[in-house]
């Protein structure tokens, strides 16, 4: 029997599906409401804070925008729609103060927003003050407006239109010859001898708006909600200037890209004249003109049903259920300089947007019952692509029907949402060093199970959060730094926390404070004093009397305190092995974990910095379960002293002795104190009754 030990030197690269025995040591195999960073080790999520309630009802199923023009102007849109006009709705909320604006509708009503699934039919776009809203049930069309009937003249040259004996208005058509390089055109007539170029009389000239991406105006904090006027037809027929190739279609997405707004329809791309965004028609048909309109086809040897348009990297990327492709133009976009070349053939779950995030977009796939998730590499100067599986160690672990994912590049990760978790965030950290990834960390937050969130959105750092609960809908923020809260040297870990001040009643001895949302009696929520005395961050003992009140005995009536829900990290270690020293590795770089003989565990240290709380639990097969506890929180013996907080580094052992494949150990914390870890080391007793060649 030889004693033996081993380190684990992070603990900040997430979980892992595969087997214990080819895993990286420091991956777990839970990991819940613990955030990982290279900087900081693992360590407890941070709290939503409490903003507003925006609606008084819940909701299922809504459609949610950020319109993001700087931190002081940040503005949340709510669509509902169950497919009837009657409870199809447009609101906007500030995201800072959770109040609502104003929203004159200019439009004849909210027909265009009616939908039976908002999430997924309902997009948005927003550039500068306007923002335009896409219906993908809508059915693009013409209106019936048409030019004026009236008669004209055929000529076959351009000279041969006549100077005299012509009234102004009056139209001719140029029916051209063998040696014109252009189609028939219209002229008209606007005196002197002078022509201009119009459009064919008694045809449809004008885009159906009402069938057409509509617009949100922003105008301080109040929002204008109308049809889009897009341009008319001006020039040619139907035939020499036609109509745009979505129309007739259903649009599935909407773009900006080198100043031209875009409208994807299944395998058509349309581009507007540059610079005029709402003019999808040619300005002449006698000649080409670069700043005109281009409509393109994808073509491909599979189905290309382009669902989705990602701008980036000065390229535009296009998604089918099956393909990828870069729309790529060199210099000015024109109609001869674009092109669309196949970028990789991947199958996606086109019911998820994709989303960018540094030199990577990356987009989901269905897996069964799962998804997974795909990091495409976007390398301007490069012609080859590939789109990694960054969700191969985790097959089974991010849940089908994703509806919503959101990037922070400032601190390199991902959030995704899911329909069928609807309380939980699924959480991908990364981090690249030049071209080596050396973080890869998949892990959830895990919220109240009652509800349920609709949509997230991450700038900065910080994440929105619209979350509909049991009496309504309502507004919160996590901050991803979890700076210390006000008076006090840390942040306190409290879901939904708002500060607030009690009265004191005098008659009862108890101090009440009345919470801004409905929480059932039996949950419990924490009271932190936030003043500045020396007790500072210590808790109370609190009641619920009712489902918007907490109490305590005594008079907390002088300070603020912080009050919120309680919510537990939990962090599961991988069963841990005897390895190789020197010799073969698995197939992710890791020396191979030996079986032959028996490690039984002695006992674990872990290495914690800045924390005031947390728990072990050592769980043998088929023997009770043993926690043991670290707390930092110092108490006064001394009736004149109150009771104190501190957050403490250093390092914590505790026993096992169980054998290695038959024990479980997890890391816990309930408490609204801070905790962070750092590495973990083991030592055991291995025997082994042969000896390697």
């Amino acid at each position: 029997m030889t004693l033996v030990s081993d380190s684990i030197p992070y603990m900040v690269q997430g979980v892992s599906q595969q087997p214990d025995e080819v895993r990286k040591p420091y991956q777990g195999a839970i990991q819940i409401n613990a955030q990982s960073s290279l900087v900081d080790g693992l360590n407890k999520r941070p709290p939503t804070e409490h903003i507003a309630k925006l609606l008084t009802s819940s909701e299922t199923n809504a459609a949610c925008h950020l319109v993001d023009r700087g931190s002081s102007s940040r503005y949340i849109v709510i669509i509902q729609s169950d497919n009837t006009l009657g409870n199809t709705s447009l609101k906007v909320f500030n995201a800072l103060t959770g109040a609502e604006s104003t929203v004159t509708n200019s439009a004849s009503d909210l027909s265009y927003l009616v939908c039976s699934d908002p999430r997924n039919d309902i997009r948005f776009l927003t550039v500068l003050s306007k923002t335009y809203i896409l219906n993908r049930q809508a059915t693009a069309a013409m209106s019936s407006t048409t030019s004026a009937d009236v008669t004209f003249t055929e000529k076959q040259r351009f000279s041969d239109l006549p100077t005299s004996g012509v009234s102004s208005g009056d139209i001719y058509k140029v029916i051209g010859d063998d040696s014109d390089q252009f189609s028939a055109f219209w002229v008209t007539y606007t005196g002197g001898s002078v022509y201009e170029e119009t459009v064919a009389p008694n045809s449809f000239i004008a885009l159906d708006a009402t069938t057409l991406p509509h617009q949100l105006t922003q105008s301080g904090s109040d929002f204008t909600y109308n049809v889009n006027t897009y341009t008319n037809r001006i020039v040619g027929d139907t035939d020499t200037n036609e109509d745009p190739s979505f129309v007739g279609k259903k649009i599935n997405s909407m773009f900006f890209f080198k100043n031209r707004f875009g409208l994807v329809a299944e395998e058509s791309i349309s581009f507007s004249e540059s610079g005029e965004f709402a003019n999808f028609f040619r300005t002449t048909v006698t000649t080409e003109v670069d700043s005109d309109r281009v409509d393109i086809d994808v073509t491909h040897t599979r189905v290309a049903n382009i669902q989705h348009a990602v701008p980036f990297n000065e390229q535009l990327l296009l998604f089918s259920s099956q393909s990828q492709f870069f729309v790529e133009s060199s210099g000015a976009l024109t109609k001869d300089s674009i092109s669309i070349n196949p970028a990789s053939d991947f199958e996606m779950d086109t019911n998820l947007s994709p989303v960018g995030a540094g030199v990577n977009v990356y987009f989901s796939q269905i897996s069964g019952a799962f998804s997974r998730v795909r990091e495409l590499y976007v390398a301007t100067d490069l012609d080859t692509h590939d789109a990694a599986d960054i969700t191969a160690h985790v097959p089974k672990y991010l849940p089908g029907n994703l509806t919503k994912v959101t990037a922070s590049t400032s601190e390199d990760l991902l959030y995704f949402l899911s329909s069928d978790e609807p309380s939980r965030v699924y959480c991908y950290k990364y981090n690249w060093a030049g071209t080596d990834k050396n973080q890869s960390a998949w892990s959830y937050f895990q919220f109240d199970s009652a509800d349920t969130i609709l949509w997230l959105e991450t700038v900065e750092n910080k994440t929105y959060f619209v979350t509909s609960r049991s009496d309504g809908v309502y507004l919160d923020v996590m901050d991803y730094l979890v700076p210390s809260d006000t008076n006090l040297t840390f942040n306190v870990r409290l879901d939904r926390k708002k500060s607030i001040t009690g009265s004191y009643s005098s008659g009862t001895g108890l101090t009440t404070w009345t919470i801004p949302y409905e929480v059932a009696t039996g949950t419990t929520v924490s009271a932190i004093k936030g003043g500045t005395g020396a007790d500072a961050g210590t808790s109370v003992t609190t009641a619920r009397p009712t489902t918007t009140t907490v109490t305590a005995t005594g008079d907390f009536s002088s300070q603020a305190f912080y009050l919120g829900i309680p919510y537990e990290m939990q962090y599961r270690f991988s069963t841990q092995y005897v390895r190789e020293a020197t010799g073969v590795s698995t197939s992710i770089g890791e020396k191979m974990a030996v079986r032959m003989g028996r490690l039984q565990m002695r006992r674990w240290q872990i290495s914690y910095e800045g924390t005031g709380f947390f728990k072990v639990e050592v769980k043998p097969d088929s023997r009770d379960l043993k926690t043991y506890e670290y707390s930092s929180r110092r108490v006064s013996f001394s009736s004149t002293q109150p009771d104190r907080v501190s957050l403490e580094s250093g390092s914590f052992s505790f026993p096992i002795l169980a054998q290695n494949d038959k024990v479980t150990v997890d890391l816990k914390s309930d408490s609204y104190l801070p905790c962070r870890f750092i590495q973990a080391e083991w030592e055991g007793n291995y025997s082994v009754h042969s000896r390697r060649m």
